[in-house]
């Protein structure tokens, strides 16, 4: 009996031994994961922070600036992203980033998550952020329990890369309401004269404080499409698109409205203006129109002062007047400063320039060749 006993005590012993190490361990993990589990919520608030940021900087690679060749985009990019990084709280600090941590440059294929940033190269088109929280960085995170097992804190870090890919291929304008798109287009030699080359008029800036137009330069050249009394027929169409040859009302209402995917449509059987194939292929359009628009449409194309308009472009025309043919190979986006379609005829103007758009209705493809031209979609690629 007394064998009994001590042999009972001892093994009760050992259960207490037991039971008293199994509960230390138990919350040696409960700690271990309440501490990781706030460190994968805290490296998600990184992340979203990173993307965030990388995509703010982006933002700045869509600017009209980025139609100036000699415009570096890099300490625009670093004030936007220090900007919207320290709207992202990440785990109870707002995120200070080493401007080494911000690398603008270029990536061939942004949609190749192996291709890499290369810093400083052009056509600038990618931005790269690395959030961090380390030791010399927003300091490393703190930890709750894990002390227990020597560890007080933990380094983390989180990097995204967005980047806007300016191959563009196509256009589609929205099947309703006002749309970008205008029945005008102009040659592409006099595109290339006033543009490409530099040789068009730089008189007018747009003031984004009271939203309209004013009469300064900005060392950007603008573009007249409408004829100024010397150039020869054919340098700019009044296009019929969907309507047929009709008169001023409908063409005005139109100006005033933009072109929609259905009036393209009727026109040359698709909504879509694909100007680039899936193998890199250019794409071409034949559309009807003339030379010449009345000073009867003035009021229409004044409701679109100060709008961002798209309008086409075309290599050739065939016969004249009413009858004119034109070629379209190309579209382009401005934003519309000026209109005078009275008095004398050398004075006559649709006055334009040159405009960064990204919005509704962009399509790009990698077969696109570059054009550096401000037409981009806007990517988060890794």
């Amino acid at each position: 009996m007394v064998n009994f006993y001590r042999n009972s005590a001892r093994r009760r012993g050992t259960v207490v031994v037991f039971t008293a190490v199994s509960f230390t361990v138990l919350i040696g993990f409960a700690a271990l994961a309440i501490d990781v589990g706030y460190a994968y919520a805290v490296q998600a608030q990184l992340q979203r922070n990173a993307d965030a940021a990388a995509l703010a900087g982006a933002i700045v690679l869509t600017s009209d600036k980025m139609l100036t060749p000699s415009y570096d985009p890099t300490s625009d990019v670093i004030s936007e992203v220090d900007s919207y990084a320290a709207l992202n709280i990440s785990g109870g600090v707002a995120p200070v980033i080493a401007g080494s941590d911000i690398i603008v440059g270029f990536i061939n294929d942004l949609r190749d998550p192996t291709d890499r940033i290369v810093p400083g190269a052009t056509p600038f088109n990618a931005v790269q952020v690395m959030v961090r929280r380390e030791d010399n960085n927003n300091g490393e995170l703190p930890l709750f329990l894990a002390s227990i097992f020597g560890v007080s804190s933990v380094p983390l870090r989180a990097v995204a890369i967005a980047g806007v890919e300016d191959g563009f291929s196509a256009y589609r304008p929205p099947s309703s309401g006002t749309t970008p798109l205008l029945p005008f287009s102009i040659s592409l030699d006099k595109f290339n004269d006033q543009i490409t080359d530099g040789n068009g008029p730089d008189q007018w800036t747009w003031n984004e404080t009271t939203r309209v137009p004013d009469q300064v330069p900005d060392g950007e050249n603008e573009i007249w499409i409408f004829p100024t009394g010397i150039d020869a027929a054919g340098n700019f169409g009044t296009l019929n698109i969907g309507l047929g040859n009709q008169g001023t009302a409908q063409l005005g209402s139109q100006i005033q409205n933009g072109i929609t995917d259905q009036e393209l449509i009727s026109e040359i059987g698709t909504g879509n203006l694909l100007f680039v194939d899936s193998n890199g292929n250019s794409v071409s359009y034949t559309m009807t129109g003339n030379p010449g628009i009345s000073g009867g449409m003035s009021s229409y194309v004044q409701a679109r002062v100060g709008d961002v308009v798209a309008y086409f472009v075309h290599d050739a025309v065939t016969m004249q007047g009413s009858n004119a043919t034109y070629n379209i190979i190309d579209l382009r986006f401005a934003r519309l400063f000026e209109v005078d379609l009275t008095g004398n005829p050398a004075d006559k103007r649709i006055v334009l320039q040159p405009e960064a758009y990204s919005g509704p209705g962009i399509q790009t493809d990698p077969t696109s060749t570059r054009t550096g031209r401000g037409n981009f979609t806007l990517r988060l690629t890794h």
